[in-house]
């Protein structure tokens, strides 16, 4: 973690993972669910918690420290999920296009939920000022563009360059949608969305190929 983002306060002995440091993530994620970071002060991060303010500055130095830390929670859960759904292992017998299918569907899914799209935005407006915050969402979207060249290896005629070049046109797509209020025909989450991001144009089944 950048030094811009560790915690000044006393630790105390306590693992930064504890019950208590889980739960003032949830919390972030619920409030980021709700409204813009910048509206959500530190006494109401420790309202929500059940705990007291100074309890939250024994954490976190200031509140950028503290949204930080809910980012990378959050990203962090959102690649181990990825890591189970796109096990190379559990897909082994499956068809090219339903394995497109099943990433396509997990990215949307994933990144389309009340508590992400609060996270995803409350992490590109964060990086306006500190550009480390960015490094999350970028260790999530690696894992998953990885684990989709992993688990297509063998199985299409286009090079990883393709798949990458697909990934990227999902992740743009979906991070857009999240961001607008009015994003196009393709809604956040819908299924308008995971169709036509199934089928760009660099995934299987595509007669065109990418170089």
């Amino acid at each position: 973690m950048s030094p811009m983002f560790r915690k000044t306060g006393r630790r105390r002995g306590r693992n930064a993972q504890d019950g208590l440091s889980v739960a003032l993530s949830d919390v972030g994620m619920r409030l980021l669910a709700r409204k813009d970071y910048e509206a959500i002060s530190i006494a109401e991060i420790a309202r929500e918690a059940g705990c007291s303010i100074s309890t939250v500055y024994d954490r976190y130095s200031d509140k950028e420290s503290y949204l930080y830390r809910v980012i990378a929670h959050a990203f962090h859960n959102m690649a181990d999920n990825a890591k189970l759904a796109l096990d190379p292992s559990r897909w082994r017998r499956a068809s090219a296009k339903i394995i497109v299918q099943e990433i396509v569907s997990h990215s949307v899914s994933q990144m389309t939920t009340p508590r992400a799209a609060g996270v995803i935005r409350a992490t590109l407006k964060l990086a306006i000022v500190k550009p480390l915050a960015l490094e999350p969402f970028e260790n999530y979207r690696s894992t998953v563009v990885d684990l989709s060249v992993d688990v297509l290896s063998g199985k299409i005629r286009q090079p990883p360059t393709a798949i990458r070049i697909g990934l990227q046109i999902v992740f743009g797509t979906i991070t857009d949608s999240v961001l607008q209020k009015h994003p196009g025909p393709m809604n956040a989450g819908s299924g308008r969305m995971t169709g036509a991001l199934t089928n760009v144009k660099s995934f299987p089944n595509a007669r065109s190929r990418w170089r």
